[in-house]
């Protein structure tokens, strides 16, 4: 008479053992693909966030160093030439009336070579504060066709947004000040220093840099201090 063979199978124990050890291994898994996307994410903002520095940096300076100041005379074709700055208070910045730069520039890019406009455009900076969040959206505005007997087209668009703080300074040759008018100095300053504060990665940040302008008279050779610095 044959006996039958019975085959050994899993015990109930053992199979919740292999289901918790499967669970705790999902789990691991899943809390490290999570903080890998969280990561990239985060770090995706970051990347975000400097290249609008880098562009907004990049930009100001084209404009500043081809800043252009020509004390009208008898013709009134150099009467839209002006540098006007100032850099007031929090409360002042945030004005929706007055803009924080507006200054002539021969850096007006023509997107299209057949268009007819000069090198020579109107431009402005501005920001506005977000009542809800505080935070600080800088705008750019530019007025070409300033020597045409056309009519003068107007292009605004937001250059920046959620910065704390936007001030510029102004270099004389000598000494900054914080605000500059054309209408009196007859000329552009030599210098400008545009500085502005970003969050990042829950932290502020600062950015600043120093634009040097040729056309300025007489044009100051040598090594411009930032306006923070301290004498040796």
């Amino acid at each position: 008479m044959k006996h039958l063979r019975f085959e050994k199978a899993f015990t109930l124990i053992e199979v919740l053992i292999a289901v918790a050890i499967l669970a705790i291994l999902s789990t691991l898994i899943y809390g490290a693909v999570a903080q890998s996307h969280a990561l990239s994410i985060r770090l995706e903002a970051t990347s975000e966030s400097y290249q609008t520095v880098r562009q907004l940096f990049q930009m100001m300076q084209e404009e500043l160093s081809t800043a252009y100041y020509l004390e009208a005379t008898g013709t009134a074709l150099t009467s839209n030439s002006v540098f006007i700055g100032r850099s007031p208070d929090l409360k002042e910045s945030v004005s929706f009336t007055q803009p924080l730069l507006r200054f002539t520039t021969l850096g007006h890019h023509r997107w299209q070579s057949d268009i007819p406009e000069t090198d020579l455009g109107l431009v402005e900076y501005e920001v506005k504060q977000d009542p809800t969040t505080n935070l600080l959206t800088l705008f750019h505005r530019e007025e070409t066709n300033l020597l045409s007997t056309t009519e003068a087209s107007t292009e605004e668009y937001e250059l920046a947004e959620g910065l704390k703080k936007f001030s510029v300074r102004f270099y004389d040759g000598t000494d900054w000040a914080d605000s500059w008018d054309s209408t009196e100095k007859k000329d552009v300053p030599q210098a400008v220093e545009v500085k502005f504060v970003v969050p990042i990665e829950n932290e502020d940040r600062t950015f600043s840099f120093v634009s040097r302008i040729p056309t300025a008279k007489p044009f100051v050779t040598g090594v411009i201090k930032p306006s923070g610095s301290a004498s040796p």
